[in-house]
């Protein structure tokens, strides 16, 4: 029989006092009965033990697998571009939660699951149990197009990006190491090409768009000049001139033009500049004497003899102008008479040239095409400023970008995977096996009492 019994384990104790849990002295008698009976079934327990930890072993290595791979990214748009939060005393300035999802957009996720296999690499990473599953289910034996919409739902909830400030992390998890890096690597540098598409590339279709006007406009002007010569090469060739200098440039009547046409033209010239200065002259007397009436005249009572005097002056002034009418007259009446005599007005407009100079009567076409050549390089030179002043804005905000929006902490190949813990399970399975080790013993120990006090013979029974 064993050396302790169910009996002992309260025997010798004292009393349990009354509210007590246990009576003084019993804990310790049941710490020595489960010690003895882990001695005495130590081959029980060890079994117990070895068998759970061993059963939990297996059971993690068939669990599925998932790897946690994630990336963080430095983002501070440039103010008031799109997505772009401004900062104040409250919030730090950074990006918009909307505009970093641009990750989890359909046509990225699309792209994604095309790009690298991610229905065959997840037919491959699920464990037994799961494909067994799948079987079941059938989810293997849907059309392709179903099984891309089922993957790409489901990397929207396991692709995960959160914004703080200018900080933004992109989460992912998957059951295979290779594939959760290539996706949060792609998804990195998806949001980085889509900020520089948001900021940089409407400056880059101007600086095109600019370039290619002024091409454009180069093309025009090259083809109004080239219409010019053309039409002035034609003119030439055989082309009668219509002045007295056209003929002599032309070698005909080289005794023209004659004396006297020449002193009238030289007389009508020197009286129109006579005509321009007594104008000028006039004007700023007049404007002066105007200017000095209004004055006196503010600050000077009406019969002052200074306001009077002033007030003659000013009469005067606009009577000279009756001077000016004769002198016109008289400039007309010469003009009149330099036509008769074969000249042309348009030959009084500057002096005479020191060579003969050919008097040219241009047509409406080569008008036209001279006015376009001239409001076509206004308009160039116009697109060069604005295209200098975009492509510097550009190269500026090219430089900016790299130091507003930088990797940080790049993906990384994952060595092990996130779930399930096997240490963590390993270590849970060594407490559970002891546990259930000890309990076992106990239980054993208990149990073997009892069919050793059912085998003791019954000597006498007292009524």
């Amino acid at each position: 029989m064993n050396a302790f019994s169910q009996g002992d384990i309260g025997r010798g104790s004292t009393p349990r006092q009354p509210g007590a849990l246990f009576a003084p002295g019993e804990l310790g008698h049941a710490w020595t009965f489960v010690m003895h009976s882990v001695r005495n079934r130590i081959r029980l327990a060890l079994a117990v033990l070895l068998g759970f930890v061993a059963l939990t072993a297996a059971i993690t290595q068939a669990l599925p697998r998932s790897y946690h791979v994630e990336a963080r990214i430095y983002a501070l748009p440039a103010e008031n571009a799109p997505g772009a939060i401004r900062a104040t005393s409250e919030q730090a300035g950074g990006l918009a939660q909307g505009a970093a999802e641009v990750v989890v957009g359909q046509q990225h996720l699309l792209e994604l699951v095309r790009g690298h296999d991610l229905i065959g690499r997840w037919d491959r990473s699920r464990v037994p149990l799961q494909r067994l599953l799948d079987r079941v289910r059938g989810a293997q034996a849907q059309d392709p197009a179903a099984r891309e919409r089922i993957m790409v739902s489901l990397l929207r909830k396991k692709l995960t990006v959160q914004v703080k400030g200018p900080e933004v992390t992109i989460f992912f998890d998957w059951p295979e190491a290779q594939g959760a890096y290539e996706v949060v690597e792609e998804s990195s540098q998806k949001l980085i090409a889509a900020r520089h598409e948001a900021e940089l590339s409407p400056l880059e279709r101007r600086v095109a768009s600019l370039s290619e006007s002024a091409a454009q406009a180069q093309v025009r002007i090259d083809d109004a000049v080239a219409k010019v010569e053309a039409a002035r090469k034609a003119r030439r060739k055989g082309a009668r001139s219509a002045s007295v200098r056209g003929l002599q440039a032309e070698g005909r009547f080289r005794d023209l033009p004659d004396a006297g046409l020449a002193a009238l033209r030289m007389q009508i010239i020197a009286s129109r500049k006579a005509i321009a200065a007594q104008e000028d002259v006039q004007r700023k007397h007049l404007n002066d004497l105007q200017v000095l009436y209004a004055e006196q005249k503010a600050t000077l009572g009406p019969g002052h003899a200074t306001l009077l005097e002033t007030k003659r002056k000013l009469a005067a002034a606009e009577r000279e102008g009756a001077q000016l009418d004769v002198m016109r007259a008289a400039e007309q009446q010469k003009l009149a008479e330099y036509v008769e005599q074969g000249g042309k007005e348009m030959e009084l407009t500057a002096e005479a040239a020191a060579g003969p100079v050919e008097i040219k009567d241009e047509d409406d076409a080569v008008a036209y095409a001279r006015a376009r050549i001239s409001m076509e390089l206004t308009g160039l030179q116009q697109l060069f400023a604005e295209m200098g002043a975009a492509r510097a804005t550009l190269v500026e905000m090219r430089a900016a970008f790299d130091n507003r929006y930088a990797v940080v902490a790049p993906a990384e190949l994952p060595e092990s995977p996130a779930s399930p813990k096997t240490l963590l399970l390993l270590l849970a399975a060594l407490l559970g096996g002891l546990i259930l080790a000890v309990v076992a013993s106990v239980s054993a120990e208990l149990y073997g009492e009892e069919e050793d006090a059912q085998r003791v013979p019954l000597l006498a029974n007292v009524p």
